[in-house]
């Protein structure tokens, strides 16, 4: 990722500020402690990850504004992208990201539907995280040397956690996790086998309870039948006396309904009588009202009149208001230019003082321009002096870079061999372990064919259930139809006295008995089968239930069959590949005997080795000094502000010309406008049309207040009109409501006669009543003791019912005490798996593996580095394993071993500038390391405050260092509060806190 423009706009203490890259390979972001010198890094990392060290986002947005924005533009393997995040209070940020296609200005939006899908298009441009970025392009203050000064036992700690390995202690504990969850689950499965056993022992208790129930159920059955045949007798008296009694309330009910209709229709024919008398008074008085009426609709025409006037009085009134206001906007129109070209006056005259103030600094600014030309020509002849130099010091770094890339060569090379030799001859010691594992492995997949076609059963099974169980579903829908026309056929008996409600035929009491007992046996037959389908489809249903979490069980259990024999097809490839392997194994022991030889003897490069001295012999003869560059250059950059200031000087001149020239015209078009207004002389058409309209309201001459008067009165005679609607209502109904009430008197005398002749009928049916003896509390008495029969008996079927579902429920436990026994063998298993997951997701396991392979690549690239910052004098080993001082016994650890032409030594013997150099080359070569298993290439550098820490001589290795590794980023960025250092950079951003916020400038 190389930085291009930075755009900040509210974001911590900045209103806004603006920073192009594009200009800028090394330099320094320098500005007093709290000046914003960090937020710069911060706006980077907000709007590419969204991450910070802000708790709250809303903590980025700038005291006493309501909005955050971050709009940063990049290039990435060659494609230019831009990003703007948007932060807003209370409320969701924003994510926009963009592409540029030909690396332009024009970006093409790729911005997806959510912030977070946008954020992984992000990432995946950039190829990699936030946590990556930081211990990678971002050499944190005071985290330099965070690696080499640990203790060789905290040193593996450090790399573990920048290579972000602490991702396999978390799954090392969520195998512990697993481990514990199948520990319990053993515990608990130890606990419910040993309920189900003590459960399992009660059924010769229950087997005899339930013998008992069904005889008991037996005797109440038959004390049941009699009793009902005794009810259906008194059922028969109860319902003929009830007939009777319904039909005397209906008689009643009839008499009552018409008694009230009675005096409804007296009712109806007193008001019918008041509305004829009301409407012959208004008859009376025709003459009258017809009088009032003609004198009303006078004063209505004398209404309208005025109406007419009322109109055309205010169409000229909103006439006159319009021109007038035409006229006043006119004047207004007028005044307000005038106003604008008396400020624009003003502001031309301020501009015309400013111009000639600035003038004034012509003298300086010649003495600046004098003292810029004489340091560029000293920058000139400098660089003809390095133009010659040049070429020879690139050429032997070089040369440099390749002895030091083949001997880098050579050494990963012996490394690579040494550690395949390593790794071959302990992955050979496993061969033994593959094949015990390959054993068990075969067992437990033979295991789990079975459970396979076992689960097929089940499946057959559970739809063979399914099927009986619909058959006895509608086996027992059939019976309850059958129950339901049973019950109705009894109903029409108890209904119909004499004649059978099927044939019609008549029926005698014999009959009628053979008929109800005939019923009350089917019925019986009925219950007790829809009793047995009930308890039979509530079996089924149990045993579907137990099959489907049987077939769930060995679902979830066979799921990773196919895993398990992919599994299987891998081991045995493995130990074919074994084979291979011991021939490979003894050529790399050869190669790694050659290998060594060369590295001990040096034998590599001797026609680099003769060009190096030639070109050492000719730097020393040309005295070049590449430290004097940055100086020379600063004394350029230091009076480079006169030519901006002189072309401001030039732009300055020129406008004040222009105002000479345009002032006296403005002044002129100001008095012009002044005098038009003071005379009036604008809106003549309007003002003509203006006298117009006042003639002719003059001329209309309407009166208001008398029109007020009329309108009262028209308001006052109202109700005449009502008076003679009233009237042409009366005449129109007058003769049908004489007629209506003729009708109603005929009603009244008939309603008189139908009720005498029911008032007879009830007093007859009445007396038959009072002489029938009443039959129902010898039949409540009977149903009482059927009800208590009936509850025995349902407790005695609860009861049965009960026990069988016991018996059916022990039959489930031992099915279900075989699947516990094999789930307590699989938890054993997988208790047993875990705790080996625990160890190689250990420190000791795959993390040691990952580190032993990671050491050589990072050896490497630190040596690479270390070789131009030392001019090849050092060289860096990392040892991971050595013995101990009492013992032979290897330990782990992780010493830091540097070779120099004294020998090889620990780094805790080195200090000063040796130490540094090493400490810079280990942390940079980690920070490639990082960027590389990324995917990213490390363009950009930042170090922050790297200068703060160090004295004078370690600041002038830090700017050595970085002047040497230059070449090989896009942009390095310098993090400072030293004033001194400002000037050895050749480019820097300043940054600057005042009363408004931060803002910064670039001084190129």
């Amino acid at each position: 990722m190389i930085p291009l423009q930075l755009t900040l706009t509210n974001f911590l203490s900045y209103g806004h500020g603006q920073v192009d890259f594009t200009s800028l390979h090394t330099a320094c972001i320098c500005g007093d402690n709290g000046a914003g010198k960090s937020a710069l890094l911060e706006a980077m990392g907000w709007a590419l990850w969204g991450k910070s060290r802000a708790t709250n986002e809303e903590d980025l947005i700038r005291s006493g504004t309501t909005e955050a924005q971050v709009d940063f533009t990049f290039r990435c393997e060659g494609t230019v992208y831009r990003v703007l995040r948007i932060r807003v209070k209370g409320k969701a940020g924003t994510l926009e990201f963009q592409v540029s296609p030909d690396g332009g200005q024009q970006f093409r939006v790729v911005t997806s539907r959510t912030n977070r899908q946008t954020q992984d298009l992000i990432i995946q441009a950039l190829k990699m995280d936030y946590e990556t970025f930081i211990n990678s392009a971002y050499l944190r203050q005071g985290h330099a040397d965070e690696f080499t000064i640990k203790k060789p036992t905290e040193r593996k700690e450090v790399l573990t956690e920048i290579l972000g390995l602490n991702r396999y202690d978390q799954l090392a504990e969520k195998a512990k996790e697993k481990a514990r969850e199948f520990k319990t689950q053993i515990d608990l499965l130890k606990e419910q086998l040993q309920k189900i056993d003590t459960l399992l022992l009660t059924r010769p208790q229950i087997e005899e309870q339930q013998t008992q129930l069904a005889a008991q159920l037996q005797q109440l059955s038959t004390q049941q039948t009699q009793l009902e045949t005794q009810i259906q007798l008194l059922q028969q008296q109860v319902q003929l006396a009830e007939a009777q009694k319904q039909q005397c309330q209906l008689l009643h009910q009839q008499i009552e309904t018409i008694t009230r209709t009675q005096l409804r229709i007296q009712d109806e024919q007193h008001r019918q009588q008041q509305l004829i008398l009301h409407l012959t008074q208004i008859l009376d008085q025709q003459a009258t009202i017809e009088a009032n009426y003609q004198q009303y609709q006078q004063l209505l025409a004398q209404a309208a009149q005025l109406d007419q006037h009322q109109d055309q009085y205010q169409q000229l009134s909103e006439t006159r208001q319009q021109l007038e206001r035409e006229i006043d906007q006119e004047r207004n129109r007028l005044s307000v230019h005038l106003q604008a070209f008396l400020t624009k006056l003003e502001g031309l005259q301020e501009q015309q003082r400013k111009y000639r103030e600035q003038l004034n600094e012509q003298p300086t600014v010649n003495k600046g321009l004098e003292a810029l030309r004489q340091a560029r020509a000293n920058l000139k002849a400098y660089e003809e002096r390095q133009a010659i130099a040049q070429p020879q010091m690139q050429q032997r770094q070089q040369l440099t870079q390749q002895l030091m890339s083949e001997r880098l060569e050579l050494e990963a090379r012996y490394k690579d061999v040494r550690y395949q030799t390593t790794s071959l001859g302990s992955e050979l010691s496993k061969r033994v372990l593959l094949e015990k594992q390959l054993e068990q492995l075969s067992q437990q997949n033979e295991k789990l064919q079975r459970q396979a076609v076992y689960k097929e059963r089940v499946k057959e099974k559970g739809y063979e259930r399914k099927a009986e169980k619909q058959r006895l579903e509608r086996l027992l829908t059939d019976c309850e139809e059958r129950l339901s026309g049973l019950s109705d056929k009894d109903r029409l008996m108890h209904q119909s006295l004499t004649n059978c409600p099927l044939c019609n035929q008549e029926l005698d009491d014999n009959h009628r008995q053979q008929i109800q007992t005939q019923h009350q046996q089917e019925a019986q037959q009925l219950e007790d089968e829809r009793t047995l389908l009930q308890h039979q489809i509530s079996y089924a249903e149990q045993e579907i239930k137990l099959l489907r979490s049987t077939w769930a069980e060995l679902n979830l259990e066979l799921d990773g069959l196919d895993s398990q024999l992919q599994k299987q097809g891998r081991l045995h490839q493995q130990l074919e590949a074994y084979r291979e392997k011991e021939a490979a194994f003894k050529e790399l022991k050869i190669q790694e005997r050659t290998l060594k030889h060369q590295l001990e003897e040096e034998s590599f490069g001797p026609e680099i080795r003769q060009q190096l001295q030639l070109i050492d012999l000719e730097l020393k003869r040309l005295d070049f000094n590449e430290n004097d560059y940055p100086l020379h250059h600063a004394e350029v950059d230091r009076h480079r502000w006169a030519e901006s200031r002189h072309q401001l000087l030039q732009e300055a001149q020129h406008e004040l010309n222009r105002l000479d020239q345009e002032i006296p015209t403005l002044q002129q078009r100001c008095s012009n406008g002044k005098q038009l207004i003071d005379e009036q002389q604008f809106c003549p058409l309007q003002q003509t049309q203006l006298q117009a309209v006042q003639q002719q309201l003059h001329q209309l001459q309407y009166d208001h207040p008398h029109h007020q008067q009329v309108k009262q009165q028209v308001q006052q005679q109202r109700p005449l009109l009502h008076r003679y609607e009233e009237l042409q209502r009366a005449l129109a109904q007058i003769r049908p409501e004489q007629e209506r009430l003729t009708q109603i008197q005929h009603e009244a005398q008939a309603l008189t006669t139908e009720v005498h002749q029911l008032t007879q009928q009830l007093t007859h049916l009445q007396h038959q009543l009072a002489q029938t003896p009443d039959p129902a509390p010898a039949l409540v008495d009977h149903q009482t003791q059927l009800k208590l029969n009936r509850i025995h008996q349902d407790q005695h079927r609860a009861n049965l019912g009960a026990t069988c579902q016991q018996l059916a429920f022990l039959d489930n436990l031992q099915t279900q005490r075989v699947q516990d026994q094999q789930q307590l063998d699989h938890s054993h298993y997988q208790h047993t798996l875990y705790k080996e997951l625990v160890t190689a997701f250990g420190k000791n396991g795959i993390q040691a593996l990952i580190i032993e392979s990671v050491l050589p690549e990072l050896e490497a690239e630190a040596n690479q580095l270390l070789a131009r910052l030392s001019d090849n004098q050092l060289h860096v080993r990392f040892q991971t394993q050595k013995t101990t001082k009492t013992t032979a016994k290897l330990i782990e650890t992780l010493d830091i071993l540097i070779g120099d032409n004294r020998g090889t030594r620990p780094y805790e013997t080195y200090s000063g500038g040796e130490a540094f150099r090493v400490n810079f080359a280990i942390r940079l070569a980690l920070s490639r390391l990082l960027a590389r298993r990324a995917g990213a290439a490390l363009q950009t550098l930042i170090i922050d405050e790297g200068f703060g820490s160090q004295d004078r001589e370690g600041r002038e290795r830090l700017i050595e260092a970085i002047n040497l590794v230059a070449a090989d980023f896009a942009c390095i960025l310098v993090i400072t509060h030293i004033t001194d250092l400002k000037e050895v950079f050749p480019a820097r951003i300043e940054v600057e806190k005042g009363d408004r916020g931060s803002h910064l400038s670039v001084v190129v």
